[in-house]
């Protein structure tokens, strides 16, 4: 793992993505195949970071679409809701959880306390990229690029119809 990380750390000082690419996903690879579960969720996404905020889009989506499905299938639901909440939010790490929470919700078997959390915190992020796309500026100054990284698979348009199912008030079945 070391060695890897090394040869990341000279892709990304070489702007060598196309290896730097090639590197994460086998990174990703074997943090799954040694049952490290929890390392795959947040190394992979401080991986596909990288590739955000060096302008890499196409090759930060690829990692991502592989990263997610992987981690939104493989994790707990403890697991996911610790990632999502972590502390140091971002518009990245909110568009990150919604594709993990997307996945997560396609599981089956999810008791309606996880299927009701996962469904507050992506409203919740939703509503967060929502505004910051509206204003980045108002933003954290950090958000190194990722308002044209979110922007490359969906449109200021698509956030907004995400948005708007997870807004409407939700209608309890009386017990009778």
């Amino acid at each position: 793992m070391e060695a890897l990380d090394a040869l990341m750390r000279l892709d990304r000082m070489l702007h060598d993505y196309n290896a730097f690419e090639g590197h994460t996903t086998r990174y990703l690879r074997m943090v799954r195949d040694g049952g490290l579960v929890p390392m795959h969720m947040v190394g992979g996404y401080e991986k596909i970071e990288k590739l955000m905020e060096a302008g890499q889009y196409d090759k930060a989506n690829k990692v991502m679409r592989q990263w997610a499905d992987r981690s939104g299938a493989d994790n707990d639901a403890d697991g996911i809701f610790r990632f999502v909440n972590m502390k140091a939010r971002g518009p990245a790490l909110s568009w990150a959880s919604i594709q993990v929470l997307d996945r997560f919700l396609k599981r089956p078997g999810l008791s309606p306390v996880q299927r009701y959390e996962a469904l507050a915190l992506r409203a919740i992020n939703l509503d967060k990229i929502d505004k910051f796309l509206a204003d980045p500026e108002a933003g954290d100054n950090e958000s190194g690029g990722a308002d044209q990284w979110i922007l490359s698979t969906t449109t200021r348009a698509g956030i907004g119809k995400l948005v708007k199912p997870t807004a409407r008030p939700v209608r309890w079945a009386s017990r009778r």
